[in-house]
């Protein structure tokens, strides 16, 4: 059985204020998806990119719809996962 790989996601500017990126390393090629989640919990946006390269890589997302407050939001890539937040103001 193989365990989750814990990641970190560097996410800029934090706070934001139309859109932030999230830049990461994957451990090889694969789909990636970010769920983002606002203070209560409810899925507010799912972001998938399929057949990432094997390294760094970076996604921007423009968040112009919501609304100021704190955001969490949830990395996966295979076995790699992390979670984070980010506000926007």
């Amino acid at each position: 059985m193989e365990e989750e790989i814990q990641e970190q996601i560097l996410v800029y500017p934090n706070p934001s204020q139309s859109s932030v990126t999230f830049s990461f390393a994957l451990q090889q090629k694969g789909d990636v998806s970010f769920l983002i989640f606002d203070m209560t919990g409810r899925l507010v946006k799912t972001i998938a990119k399929s057949e990432l390269n094997k390294g760094s890589n970076t996604i921007q997302y423009d968040h112009e719809n919501l609304t100021n407050g704190l955001y969490y939001f949830t990395f996966q890539s295979g076995l790699q996962t992390a979670n984070g937040s980010f506000v926007v103001n």
